[in-house]
């Protein structure tokens, strides 16, 4: 699995550094679907929230597949992540290296004093945003 530029079907040519192997337990369906996520969650980040090495970025539904996927791009990009999922998801978003004081429930509206608190009431420089409503955020993507 991995990125084809240009290609459409079932066979294409690639550099090798572009393409991994299938698990055995997954479907081409799943397998395909990898490279979109990540795809999806690296242009919100890098190219509509611009986001860079030392920032804080809030990742709301974290523990789904853009979720992950973001979670572990803002790691690589340096970003300090904050994170919202369903309290039964937190330990898979902890497993991604989101700290306990950093990840609240997407359930209700207390993440906002959680990570008000727990960023020292710098807040958020920009926030992923999969749920409703209005951000105050510098960028919201």
């Amino acid at each position: 699995m991995g990125m084809f530029p240009g290609a459409f079907g079932p066979t294409a040519i690639a550099d090798q550094r572009m393409v991994v192997g299938i698990p055995e337990t997954w479907t081409f369906t799943e397998a395909a679907s990898v490279p979109l996520v990540f795809l999806t969650a690296y242009y919100a980040l890098t190219d509509l929230g611009g986001l860079t090495c030392g920032e804080r970025v809030l990742i709301h539904a974290a523990a789904g597949g853009v979720g992950m996927a973001a979670v572990q791009i803002a790691r690589h990009l340096g970003a300090e992540v904050y994170a919202t999922a369903s309290p039964g998801k937190w330990d898979v978003v902890r497993d991604t290296g989101v700290p306990t004081e950093r990840l609240a429930s997407s359930r209700n509206v207390e993440f906002e004093e959680v990570f008000r608190t727990a960023s020292g009431g710098a807040g958020m420089d920009v926030v992923l945003d999969s749920l409703a409503g209005s951000s105050s955020t510098r960028r919201c993507v």
